[in-house]
């Protein structure tokens, strides 16, 4: 019973592993950082860095990135001393083909 439990989920992983390939994966980045421009940077390099990654991660396993969307957004975080801190969220899209 066990053996096959295993045989199961293996097989599981594997199919869904195929289908993971079709359509797009999200990433996202979360920075808090004082300055408006620092948070910004902060942010979309951590998101430059996860889509090179992901863009590798498809290139080892022979699928080519087709598109690649991405944006930041930046609002004020509150704090209690008045420090002039930004929060910064990216979200990107690596699809491939």
């Amino acid at each position: 019973m066990k053996l096959l439990t295993s045989a199961a989920v293996a097989a599981f992983l594997v199919m869904g592993g195929s289908f993971a390939h079709a359509g797009c994966m999200p990433l996202n980045s979360d920075v808090v950082s004082l300055g408006k421009k620092s948070a910004r940077s902060y942010s979309e390099r951590s998101l430059a860095a996860a889509i090179a990654g992901e863009r590798d991660r498809l290139k080892s396993a022979g699928i080519t990135p087709a598109k690649v969307t991405k944006a930041v957004d930046c609002k004020p975080y509150p704090n209690l001393i008045g420090a002039d801190e930004w929060r910064c969220v990216g979200e990107a899209k690596v699809c491939s083909k």
